[in-house]
């Protein structure tokens, strides 16, 4: 009979993150933000760097679909600056920028209903993990952030116009 043990949350993370590319590897460590956020097919998030105090450089990224299969991890599918891709709970850095992404190793997952003008219609709802230098309400120069697009309206108000679809 195999002698079977199941990982702590902690390790199967470290598990995870072991499976990086050592460069990858010791940049994710060095990160100290990590924020779990609610996504769902279309869902945005604005990325950027600060200058100037200021947002630039924006780019979205555009949640798609969510693939699971009994043998491979859940992954979920992204658009970042025209480029799809998926990404899945071993850690992900955004090309160019210093934001990780990746799906939770607890994975959440819900269908939500939602009623509009008299219709109800379902969707998937679902997290993701962002991991970045620092917590975006800092505002430090140089850094990059991703949040969702009503935070980033809430934090930089007068940036709307510069967030394009």
């Amino acid at each position: 009979m195999a002698n079977r043990e199941y990982l702590k949350d902690s390790e199967s993370m470290a598990a995870l993150v072991e499976q990086m590319p050592p460069a990858l590897r010791k940049e994710y460590k060095d990160y100290l933000y990590l924020h779990l956020e609610s996504a769902f097919p279309g869902r945005v998030l604005v990325v950027y760097t600060v200058r100037d105090g200021k947002p630039d450089d924006i780019a979205l990224v555009t949640f798609g679909s969510i693939e699971i299969h009994q043998q491979l991890p859940p992954q979920i599918k992204i658009n970042y600056k025209g480029r799809g891709s998926l990404i899945s709970p071993i850690p992900e850095r955004l090309a160019d920028r210093e934001v990780f992404i990746h799906v939770p190793q607890n994975f959440v997952f819900r269908w939500a209903g939602q009623r509009e003008d008299g219709n109800l219609n379902f969707r998937p709802h679902y997290a993701v993990l962002l991991k970045m230098r620092g917590k975006p309400d800092r505002n430090i120069e140089g850094y990059t952030y991703a949040m969702n697009l009503k935070s980033f309206n809430e934090l930089h108000p007068g940036f709307q116009d510069q967030v394009r679809f």
